[in-house]
């Protein structure tokens, strides 16, 4: 786990120099889209929204209306989570809700600051040896039950695979100009998650914390079962100074699950290379 700050890189910090990848050698994207890694994108606040432990230098809070997704989605897209922190690791088998699930697993400091009143989801991506784990809060209870209703009047966790099926996609967009024709499809086009990623390779479950009382959803997604996530994803994340912007979204509700800002930082990198060898 890796301490730290919700901070944002000056314009002006040079950051063209690929390091190591953890994934060994991948071929060059074409063209002038890997020309500098500097992003335009539009700058996201240094200040972070709670005092956790689990702040950390690459992950920020990105806005829906970024770039295409904000485009697609329109004026009235809704966020319904807040980016709290970030953990990086090997994969591990998940925790049984009984347990306290990834909640307990990722984020156990944060457990004491949960309540019965409050809703959490733990988003986890699994990369290659490395798993990527972020922490969201619903920024109202509301709705997080209006989501959990969608798969059902009473939800279990088998009913939500309805939402991977038929709601969520996961959206992968370059942060800066220099890297928007990279073949990604925005929330317009995108499948559900299951459908793009296959049934093996996804998984969202809600229950309610064993000691708090906090309401929770675990969401997790195995991105390199997907190929060109796969091919794409260690030349994005993993190259020093790239930022790429990660959402599920739901197209039709134009509300978005979770949003957060990953950046490639000697942090990142230095945990992603560590975890590869």
């Amino acid at each position: 786990m890796v301490l730290g700050l919700f901070t944002r890189r000056s314009d002006d910090n040079s950051a063209s120099a690929a390091y190591a990848k953890p994934y060994g050698d991948i071929d060059t994207l074409t063209a002038s889209d890997l020309s500098s890694p500097k992003s335009e994108a539009s700058p996201v606040s240094d200040r972070p929204p709670y005092n956790v432990p689990y702040m950390v230098d690459y992950v920020q809070a990105v806005s829906v209306s970024e770039g295409r997704h904000g485009k697609e989605m329109g004026e009235g897209a809704t966020l319904l989570t807040t980016v709290m922190g970030s953990v990086v690791r090997s994969p591990v088998q998940p925790f049984s809700s009984a347990k306290g699930g990834l909640l307990s697993q990722r984020f156990p400091e944060m457990v004491p600051q949960t309540s019965r009143d409050s809703g959490y989801l733990v988003f986890s991506l699994t990369c290659g040896s490395i798993e990527i784990s972020t922490l969201h809060k619903f920024n109202d209870i509301n709705a997080m039950h209006s989501l959990l209703r969608r798969a059902g009047p009473q939800p279990n966790t088998s009913d939500l695979v309805q939402l991977l099926d038929d709601n969520l996609a996961f959206i992968l967009q370059p942060a800066g100009a220099a890297l928007k024709h990279l073949p990604v499809k925005g929330p317009k086009d995108a499948e559900a998650i299951r459908k793009a990623f296959g049934e093996a390779a996804c998984s969202m479950r809600r229950y309610t914390h064993p000691v708090t009382g906090a309401q929770v959803i675990d969401l997790c997604i195995d991105l390199f079962s997907m190929w060109i996530v796969k091919h794409l994803f260690p030349k994005l994340a993993f190259v020093k100074g790239r930022q790429t912007d990660i959402f599920i979204t739901d197209f039709n509700s134009r509300e978005c699950l979770c949003a957060f800002r990953l950046e490639a930082t000697d942090a990142l990198i230095a945990i992603a290379s560590a975890s590869a060898t």
